[in-house]
């Protein structure tokens, strides 16, 4: 969004720049050279030592009376580049609100995920030890204990799953808002 918002700031002084084509300019000229080489006024003859010294100063005016409407269609150009530009820092500000709503949504689903994956192994935890103990009274078969097992370890990687989405989700939406730093990075 930064750089959207630079080009449109390109955009507007170029519009600037377009305009001052247009009108009078006057610079401040000057020159100065200095003539060392000896002269010889024939072959054989004695050399002169020289000593030219030119120097100007002055001032330059440009009037520019008519240049084919060049300067305005540059100047239409140049508005229409500024209009572009708005547009693309416009789409640029809905994307990142786009993409905070979207993070903050996801986030959302992701905690209640994250209580709803910490009961669940809760749950499941509670029906292996409850297949344990009806196991080791003999009144639980092998295959219940087994399948109590197999549920408690779904339910541990349900709840690794839903922590690691959490955490990625938590720090794309400080990505999105542009308020990621090192310290959010840490659990809470």
């Amino acid at each position: 969004m930064l750089a959207a918002e630079k080009e449109l700031l390109a955009a507007q002084a170029a519009v600037t720049q377009a305009k001052a084509q247009g009108r009078p300019t006057i610079k401040l000229v000057g020159q100065y050279s200095q003539n060392n080489e000896p002269v010889q006024l024939g072959l054989g003859l004695q050399h002169y030592p020289a000593t030219g010294h030119d120097g100007y100063v002055g001032l330059q005016v440009n009037i520019p009376l008519f240049s084919g409407f060049a300067t305005t269609y540059q100047v239409h150009a140049a508005e229409a580049q500024v209009d572009q530009q708005a547009v693309a820092v416009d789409k640029a500000r809905q994307q990142v609100a786009l993409q905070v709503w979207t993070s903050y949504q996801t986030l959302q689903t992701d905690t209640e995920n994250l209580t709803l994956s910490a009961k669940l192994q809760d749950v499941a935890t509670e029906a292996w030890e409850s297949a344990q103990r009806r196991y080791g009274s003999g009144v639980g078969t092998i295959l219940e204990l087994l399948e109590t097992q197999t549920a408690l370890a779904k339910a541990r990687q349900q709840r690794i799953q839903a922590l690691a989405e959490w955490r990625y989700d938590r720090l794309a939406l400080g990505a999105a808002l542009g308020q990621l730093r090192w310290r959010d990075m840490k659990d809470r």
